[in-house]
């Protein structure tokens, strides 16, 4: 007899329930990479949310996207409160139907839409749902029911996304910080802009100029960004030690490494790791 999989990878999806936000709960603000779609409806209160550079306010019946290799900030106020999901397209990769392709466009492009009272309804409805069935760990199709759950859910966001018109074009110059981003993603052991610039076709200085224009952060600022976030997420979630994540991330020794985590994040690697593994033990208590 074929063994049941019940398996739900956090690494896949993640769900709050419904209530106010808690700081360090979605994958875009735990410090590790995360190449999945973020979805955020203000209930109650308000926030920013600053996506690869740009500023949006949420409010009452906001629906927020942030899409895969895009980075996002959350400044939520004290009676903010959430419905949020999270998931991967993986999570959908065996699934038998098919989201619209433009979907993906319209939420890269158009971030926040504001809902109706009867879009609200219908998605804490799935919500709640998706809670319950997520928290069911002994259901024998548990994995399955939240894949059908997730899809129907992006079919009612895609649905609404429908009434919002053409997808307007993005500029020149928020495409090269997109094509940026999906570089840093990839590619931030290198910490020359110059290499960037060439995989983009422009000069340092000119790349260097739209990035600042159109996000506000230095060029440098963001491969720091980039470096530092999955320097974090080496240290906290693997067993690899120093000196191989300084390979890892493009350093020539670990001593430079250390140095240069210390100055941004104010601690050692070690320092950090060491805390790290104190709070999960303590956590785990």
């Amino acid at each position: 007899m074929t063994e049941v999989d019940r398996t739900l990878p956090a690494c896949h999806f993640r769900i709050l329930p419904i209530g106010p936000y808690l700081a360090g709960s979605m994958p875009f603000d735990t410090g590790c990479q995360w190449e999945g779609v973020v979805l955020l409806l203000c209930l109650d209160g308000e926030a920013t949310i600053r996506i690869s550079g740009q500023t949006y306010e949420l409010y009452r019946n906001r629906l927020c996207c942030v899409m895969p290799l895009h980075v996002a900030e959350l400044h939520p106020s004290d009676s903010f409160r959430v419905a949020a999901v999270a998931f991967t397209f993986e999570l959908l990769v065996d699934f038998p139907l098919a989201i619209k392709p433009d979907l993906a466009d319209r939420m890269t492009n158009t971030p926040c839409i504001d809902l109706t009272d009867e879009q609200v309804d219908i998605f804490t409805r799935y919500h709640e749902l998706l809670y319950l069935q997520y928290c069911r760990r002994e259901h024998p199709s548990r994995l399955a029911v939240v894949q059908s759950l997730v899809f129907s859910l992006l079919a009612e966001v895609g649905y609404v996304y429908s009434f919002q018109g053409v997808v307007p074009s993005r500029n020149r110059q928020e495409k090269i910080v997109n094509e940026l981003f999906s570089l840093l993603h990839a590619h931030h052991q290198h910490k020359d802009a110059t290499f960037y610039a060439e995989k983009i076709c422009l000069t340092p200085k000119y790349l260097s100029h739209v990035v600042k224009q159109v996000t506000g952060r230095t060029l440098y600022d963001w491969i720091t960004f980039f470096v530092m976030k999955d320097a974090k997420r080496l240290l906290q979630a693997t067993d690899l030690n120093v000196s191989e994540i300084a390979d890892r991330l493009g350093f020539s020794n670990s001593s430079f490494f250390g140095r240069y985590f210390k100055l941004y994040a104010g601690c050692s690697p070690s320092e950090y790791k060491n805390a790290t593994f104190k709070r999960n033990c303590s956590m785990d208590l």
